[in-house]
């Protein structure tokens, strides 16, 4: 799901359908001559524009598994000190 959504990012850069892109080596690149000429886009590069697309991009992935399992979580914080 997350290279389809990517695709659909880059084809909406593009102004192209999202079926004329495809993920090869990391990157959204055109389908085909005739889906336009237009550089690779890797993931940090379809993110630094995600504003453009849609906003912000996310992802999820649930799991049910049998007996005990290891547990983690991560916590990310963006923080500015302005020391006046």
């Amino acid at each position: 799901a997350a290279i389809r959504i990517m695709c659909e990012r880059a084809a909406r850069l593009w102004g192209i359908d999202a079926e004329a892109v495809e993920w090869k080596e990391g990157a959204a690149v055109p389908a085909g001559p005739n889906a336009g000429k237009f550089p690779p886009m890797t993931l940090a590069e379809i993110a630094a524009v995600s504003f453009e697309t849609g906003g912000p991009i996310a992802g999820h992935h649930e799991v049910n598994v049998d007996g005990a399992g290891v547990s983690f979580g991560v916590h990310i914080v963006d923080v500015e000190v302005d020391r006046e």
